[in-house]
């Protein structure tokens, strides 16, 4: 096993099978590796789909749950410096569970997915501001998952019916 990325920080680990605690947490080492993040400080926190609701509705005016949020300390085009904070991501495990359920893979590629997806906001990149920067998002997204031994063609963006040209 890879050693264990000291700048990533874990909670809400209750909201995994027991079962895929380990993979996932090799998974998201893997998966900030690959990424080639800085010795910056970055929380990921596992929450329910009625927490994930209510952060969705304080931070993007949305009532509804969803899949994952970024929060980037980070100023804009500037990358942190050794030791600092990245930012947090936040998952919601029910959402991820049933997103593998419907992709047809396993939670932890899910989880891999949605931590890539959750490191390029964190970092700036954002597919929701026009189709140029999905397709770079979905592309960074592929080569992270790709470098981290995941399929590449799980990326989130590429199921969106943005990246297709479909803005909902």
């Amino acid at each position: 096993m890879p050693k264990k990325n000291p700048y990533l920080s874990f909670s809400g680990e209750e909201h995994l099978p027991k079962e895929d605690r380990k993979a996932i947490e090799k998974a998201f080492n893997d998966v900030a590796r690959a990424a080639m993040l800085p010795d910056a400080l970055l929380s990921v926190t596992f929450v329910d789909d009625d927490t994930m609701k209510a952060l969705n509705k304080q931070w993007r005016r949305k009532n509804k749950t969803t899949d994952v949020l970024s929060f980037s300390a980070v100023e804009a085009g500037e990358m942190p410096g050794p030791h600092a904070v990245l930012g947090d991501i936040v998952i919601s495990a029910e959402v991820a569970k049933r997103q593998a359920a419907e992709a047809g893979h396993t939670l932890v590629e899910e989880v891999a997915v949605l931590f890539a997806h959750g490191i390029l906001h964190v970092l700036g990149l954002d597919h929701e501001r026009s189709p140029e920067e999905a397709r770079m998002q979905a592309e960074c997204e592929m080569g992270i998952l790709d470098a981290a031994g995941f399929n590449p063609e799980l990326t989130l963006v590429g199921r969106t019916q943005f990246y297709a040209g479909k803005k909902n």
